[in-house]
């Protein structure tokens, strides 16, 4: 019982810097996305 327990915590803590390196590539591409456009907007006005 108290084994699952602690399996189940090392998953989860295993699998958190996968979380976080897809939430900050998510949050890179996001960013430079609105970047780019607002350079596109500024080259345009």
């Amino acid at each position: 019982m108290i084994t699952d327990i602690v399996e189940a915590i090392f998953s989860i803590i295993k699998e958190i810097p996968e979380m976080i390196d897809a939430f900050s590539g998510m949050e890179l591409s996001s960013s430079s996305e609105a970047a780019t456009e607002g350079a596109e907007a500024a080259t345009a006005a």
